[in-house]
């Protein structure tokens, strides 16, 4: 199947619902060509190219530095529990880069669409990049809510959020959302499925009329609630207690002439202030997009703007949009932290130095091994010639022993065994 077919019916089936709820009289009346030579389309193209390579790139370092210092940062006992929620955040993260977007990213590069592999894969990975998106979501939601708790009662926060309820909490969230999306995996129907759609390809959608009713028209809007409006609304709302409580602790500080250096508590609370409102806004402004899409493609003003090919290759564009700015929320955690905390750039400003430290003692030891190489190669050399010398002084002198004894039988004209008298010397 080439690239043509596969983004074909891909797309047939995201535009018209797919053939198991539409029929055959609202599919687009145009060939798939005609669309591929608008330039909305040749930039959807581009995006879907190069986007997911820069994010792969980004999130993959960002997430594994991420955590390299959570499991080796020690953050007291008070922090353990948020520790443990960055650790999982992380690993939820490079889930959703590495099943959805890498999907995406094989299907507009090389023209293969993994789930069209088999069912079995068209089921499981459609679960997994589902569970994965909602359970990172839900994440940073508990994660906001802690630190509200931490907020409004700093006297409590150390019995009631503690690392074996931060362990009870992702358990939970990842349970909840596995049974939420059960429904994909199911043998039976109601599941997903590789169906065929007009123009002569196969998708993995809906495998028949009802649950593609319940995909198309039920389940976006309860996406769009689940994975964008609740959870912003939380997180901008814990973001703003969290806010309202530093400043009122300020201003009672002031007032009571208790703090030593005001100057240096308001840029304490200047640096989270930042801090809260970019993780919220990128929050927000990377989740909102796709959900809203998702809804608005279902309308009638979509299905009429995709019947024509500008408005399919549109329609393209803004998709590949939305969806990579979708998966910049997965990519950029690390480096938030690193802007706006200073614990945390000191944690990877000293693993750093750790590591290159490690790497010139590496270096000083290989040389000076290579050093001492060369200084018992020398000696060794120096020793070997004294040893030659001293043979050969040896020689000469049992040489000359031996003339003496040759002279010596000679001359007293008796027999001698001059063989044993000359081996005593060898």
């Amino acid at each position: 199947m080439d690239s043509r077919g596969t983004l074909q019916g891909l797309r047939n089936a995201s535009l018209t619902h797919s053939s198991v709820t539409q029929s055959h009289d609202e599919q687009p009346a145009f060939a798939f060509d005609e669309v591929m030579g608008h330039m909305e389309y040749k930039v959807a193209e581009k995006i879907w190219q190069i986007g997911p390579v820069l994010l792969f790139l980004f999130g993959t370092i960002g997430n594994v530095w991420t955590l390299v210092i959570m499991r080796q940062w020690n953050l007291g006992s008070r922090s353990n529990n948020m520790q443990v929620y960055m650790i999982f955040l992380a690993v939820s993260d490079l889930m959703v880069l590495y099943s959805g977007l890498l999907r995406n990213w094989i299907t507009w590069t090389f023209g293969r669409d993994v789930r069209l592999l088999s069912t079995p894969v068209c089921k499981g990975h459609t679960f997994l990049v589902y569970v994965s998106i909602y359970v990172s979501t839900w994440l940073l939601v508990i994660m906001t809510l802690e630190r509200t708790c931490s907020a409004c009662m700093p006297t409590r926060i150390s019995s009631l959020c503690t690392r074996r309820r931060a362990y009870i909490t992702i358990i939970s969230i990842v349970l909840f959302h596995v049974g939420l999306h059960l429904h994909f995996l199911r043998t039976t129907v109601p599941s997903v499925s590789i169906v065929h759609v007009p123009g002569g390809t196969y998708v993995c959608d809906a495998g028949t009329v009802e649950y593609g009713y319940y995909i198309h028209r039920i389940w976006p809007v309860m996406d769009v609630f689940l994975l964008s409006i609740i959870p912003s609304a939380l997180v901008l709302l814990g973001n703003l207690i969290i806010v309202w409580k530093a400043k009122v602790s300020l201003w009672t500080a002031q007032e009571l002439n208790v703090s030593t250096n005001s100057r240096a508590r308001r840029k304490r609370f200047s640096s989270m202030t930042v801090m809260l409102g970019l993780i919220s806004s990128l929050f927000v402004l990377t989740s909102l997009p796709t959900c809203v899409y998702n809804l608005w493609e279902r309308t009638d003003t979509a299905i009429a703007m995709s019947q024509t090919p500008r408005g399919a290759a549109t329609i393209e564009l803004m998709w590949a949009f939305v969806n990579v700015v979708m998966y910049c929320n997965n990519t950029f955690n690390f480096y938030l932290y690193l802007l706006s905390g200073r614990k945390f750039r000191k944690a990877v400003s000293r693993q750093l130095s750790r590591r290159r430290t490690e790497s010139q003692s590496n270096v000083i030891s290989g040389y000076s091994f290579q050093l001492h190489a060369r200084f018992n190669h020398a000696q060794d050399s120096r020793n070997g010639h004294a040893s030659s010398k001293s043979q050969g002084n040896g020689l000469n002198r049992k040489f000359q022993l031996s003339q003496h004894a040759r002279k010596q039988c000679s001359v007293k004209y008796k027999p001698c065994d001059i063989s044993n008298q000359s081996n005593a010397y060898l």
